[in-house]
């Protein structure tokens, strides 16, 4: 006859759940930091101010739900910072910002 063995959980150090995240209330919004556009260059890529007065460089396949061509200086934007193939900080996921979509 074999014997069942009850184990400890295997990863003991991990919380478990409450009730009203398991049933998916619990929502964290995230806020995408805000920045303006400094420079847009006809080659593709800008530089957006970030409201730390830091500059960061972001390229056209970053871009989403806006067209590159309509970009201008001044504009503001939402934007994560990721990083580079070398380890630089750029902006990624560059988007207007909720007021620019509403003026439009």
């Amino acid at each position: 006859m074999s014997r069942l063995f009850v184990l400890e959980s295997p990863r003991p150090f991990l919380k478990p759940f409450t009730a009203s995240e398991r049933r998916g209330r619990i929502c964290r919004k995230y806020r995408m930091p805000k920045g303006t556009i400094k420079l847009i260059s006809d080659r593709g890529f800008g530089f957006i101010r970030t409201a730390e007065g830091k500059d960061l460089f972001f390229h056209r396949k970053e871009l989403e739900g806006v067209d590159y061509d309509s970009l201008r200086e001044g504009k503001e934007v939402e934007f994560e910072v990721g990083q580079d193939r070398i380890g630089r900080p750029q902006a990624v996921r560059v988007r207007l910002s909720q007021e620019q979509k509403d003026a439009r």
